[in-house]
């Protein structure tokens, strides 16, 4: 593990925990983790597999997006966070929230397509 890793991971995790209006501790208790491995993350002791799956469940992303942020995974250029996110989101709705779903994401299509460019 390099520097430049614990520095990104810590950024990633900086980012997450803005996005979710968390703090550390409330998103180790979230994950059901001690505290001491993010605060250990923040020293440059990157976390493990199952922690980083723990964390990725607690903040709704996709796995690969957490261990490729610790290092765990080399980057996949080919990997579209925005995209797994809402795969993940995707799976946890009802058939009809899943309908609703389509239906909306359809409208924002149809509504940036008709939309005259500038």
């Amino acid at each position: 593990m390099t520097q430049e890793t614990a520095t990104k991971f810590i950024q990633w995790l900086d980012y997450q925990l803005a996005e979710n209006y968390l703090n550390s501790y409330k998103l180790s208790e979230k994950a059901g983790i001690a505290h001491t491995v993010i605060s250990k993350a923040r020293n440059g002791k990157l976390p493990k597999w199952e922690a980083c799956n723990a964390l990725a469940t607690a903040l709704n992303v996709s796995p690969v997006e957490v261990f490729i942020a610790a290092g765990l995974l080399p980057d996949q250029p080919e990997f579209d966070a925005d995209f797994e996110r809402v795969a993940i989101i995707y799976r946890t709705l009802s058939i009809e929230k899943r309908r609703l779903f389509i239906k909306l994401v359809q409208v924002l299509i149809d509504s940036s397509s008709s939309a005259p460019e500038e």
